[in-house]
């Protein structure tokens, strides 16, 4: 790992907060190998000489970047986890919220999602280790729909679950990453759109479809299997 030097005085914090925020407004509009550390200081209002206090090297920015994204998603999940209000509310509901907070942070974090997507699949060295916090993230989320089980309709609905929540992951991130860079065949859709799609689509595979939406589906299925 590259080292980087945990800050221990308040001030020192927030300069390094700074430079994790200007690192990450700057992914917005290049990509990381693109960024310049004089650029991200200046971003930051630092020298660059404490952009190296903090930082050996631009690969220590990234992995704080990455950290810190980590911790974020643990966090985010924590709050719809541990939410009391949740408890009594249906899977609709929850898929819902879950598919917006989803997409809506894709797009907030659009460069910093894109930068470690782009470093796992492109660098020589194996992953480093992200301290177990993605699989805590999965863990609460899945615990979020835990109180809905009953409502999937699959011979196994925790197996279902965890694919459902797989295409969520897989479809929202390339509909938000990267269709502006390379397109689709299919051109591209609002972040409206695509939640609302997102949700039919989830609910549709558990069997737990929106009131109308399963007569609609069987129509469609009647009239494909006629022609």
């Amino acid at each position: 790992m590259t080292p980087v030097t945990e800050p221990k005085q308040d001030r020192s914090r927030r300069t390094q907060a700074r430079i994790l925020d200007a690192a990450e407004a700057a992914l917005h509009d290049k990509d990381f190998d693109a960024i310049s550390i004089l650029e991200i200081a200046a971003g930051a209002s630092c020298s660059v000489g404490a952009f190296y206090a903090r930082f050996s090297d631009k690969e220590a920015l990234r992995e704080s970047l990455i950290d810190r994204y980590l911790d974020d998603l643990v966090t985010a999940s924590a709050a719809f986890a541990d939410e009391p209000s949740w408890r009594k509310r249906p899977l609709e509901e929850r898929v819902e919220a879950f598919i917006t907070a989803v997409v809506t942070a894709c797009r907030r974090r659009r460069g910093l999602m894109r930068m470690r997507y782009l470093h796992l699949i492109t660098r020589a060295v194996p992953a480093r280790h992200d301290g177990g916090r993605e699989s805590e993230f999965v863990h609460r989320i899945e615990s979020f729909f835990e109180p809905c089980l009953p409502e999937i309709d699959h011979p196994e609905p925790r197996r279902a679950l965890s694919f459902a929540l797989r295409l969520v992951d897989t479809m929202a991130a390339h509909a938000v990453l990267f269709d502006q860079e390379i397109g689709s065949s299919f051109g591209r859709m609002s972040d409206r759109v695509l939640i609302d799609e997102l949700v039919r689509a989830f609910l549709g595979y558990l069997g737990a479809f929106r009131p109308g939406q399963k007569d609609t589906a069987r129509e469609g299925a009647g009239q494909i299997g006629a022609r």
